[in-house]
C-alpha cells in the first residue's frame, strides 16, 4: 500500500531539507540530520539537525459533506531546528540555518503553478496546491541541552480523497 499524501508530503520535506548542504550554497549541512516526528532531543543528536511534526491541537476546519469525496484543508507542520549556542550571540546560528530552511522551502513551493517538470516535495501538483511559509521565531538554549533553536510553521493547501 501507497504511503498517505501527508506522509509523503513528509519524506519529500526531509529529502529538501537535507539538500541544505555548503556545497549547495547553504551555511549548515542538514545531509542526514533532517527527522520526522521527533520532539526530544539530547547530548547524542547532532549539534545541527532540523525534526518536523505537526502541532498538537489540529486546525478547526469543516467536515466534508458525505457526498463528496475529496476535500481541499490546511495541514500544518512545525519545523524545529537547533544549532550550538555561541556564547556572545546565542541566536545567530538559529536566524542562518531559518534562513537556510526558508529558502529551501521556498524553492519547492515555486514548483506549484510553474512550467517546471518536477513537482513539488515529489508529490503530484494535484494533490498539493499551496504552500504558506509562516513567520519564524527564534529562541536561546534552553538548558540542559546548550543549543539555540527555530519553529517555522508551514501551511500545506492539500487535496485529500477519501477511501484511498
Amino acid at each position: 500500500m501507497a504511503d498517505p499524501l501527508r506522509l509523503r508530503i513528509q519524506k519529500g520535506l526531509t529529502t529538501a531539507l537535507e539538500e541544505i548542504t555548503p556545497a549547495n550554497g547553504y551555511n549548515f549541512d542538514l545531509s542526514g540530520k533532517v527527522f520526522r516526528g521527533r520532539m526530544l532531543f539530547g547530548e547524542n543528536d547532532p549539534d545541527t539537525m532540523v525534526s518536523m511534526l505537526e502541532p498538537p491541537e489540529p486546525p478547526e476546519t469543516e467536515n466534508a459533506p458525505a457526498s463528496v469525496h475529496k476535500a481541499i484543508s490546511v495541514w500544518m507542520l512545525l519545523i524545529q531546528g537547533t544549532v550550538p549556542e555561541d556564547f556572545n550571540n546565542p541566536t545567530d546560528g538559529a536566524y542562518l540555518l531559518l534562513a537556510d530552511v526558508v529558502r529551501r522551502i521556498a524553492i519547492e513551493r515555486a514548483k506549484l503553478g510553474g512550467n517546471l517538470l518536477e513537482d513539488p516535495f515529489g508529490v503530484s501538483a494535484n494533490e498539493l496546491v499551496g504552500v504558506e511559509i509562516d513567520q519564524g521565531i527564534v529562541r536561546p538554549a534552553e538548558r540542559p541541552v546548550k543549543r539555540a533553536f527555530f519553529w517555522l510553521p508551514v501551511k500545506f493547501r492539500i487535496v485529500e480523497k477519501f477511501g484511498q
